[in-house]
């Protein structure tokens, strides 16, 4: 049975081979690389330097479209009106709109309901028949406050 197992060829790698040669020599040629990367590198890391130290992205600026939030607006009927002279103020207008965004406005003596009533409701983004009511009420609330005064 002696002999049986010496003519069997050899269950071992040949490293003779010429694939296993190039395998060898890629192995030696990148330890000898990551010796070379490692010599080059700074000896600053090896001091202990802190893990949170690393330099992250830098913060970026957030575009904010204008007009996006109602207290940003810079062309609203009280920027409009504001120029004006306050000695007979009647009352103010507010309305909260379906975003949640309330809208102020300053009602004089003088102004015309339904004029401030569409440029108000220009601003707040009303519908036609929303605005006729909303003219009306504003008027009902100006003739009420100038009799009494």
């Amino acid at each position: 049975m002696a002999s049986e197992d010496d003519s069997l060829p050899s269950s071992r790698i040949n490293m003779g081979h010429g694939f296993m040669k190039s395998i060898i020599k890629n192995q030696v040629d990148r330890d000898n690389y990551d010796k070379d990367v490692r010599h080059r590198q700074p000896k600053a890391k090896q001091g202990g330097a802190a893990a949170g130290t690393r330099a992250g992205k830098p913060a970026l600026q957030v575009y904010t479209p204008p007009f996006r939030s109602a207290g940003k607006r810079e062309d609203t009927v009280e920027s409009r009106l504001a120029g004006r002279n306050e000695e007979v103020r009647l009352f103010t207008l507010e309305y909260e709109d379906q975003y949640g965004a309330v809208h102020r406005t300053p009602v004089y003596k003088g102004d015309d309901a339904s004029i401030l009533s569409q440029r108000f409701a220009a601003d707040c983004g009303m519908t036609g028949l929303l605005t006729q009511v909303f003219a009306r009420r504003v008027s009902e609330e100006i003739s009420k406050r100038t009799c009494k005064t």
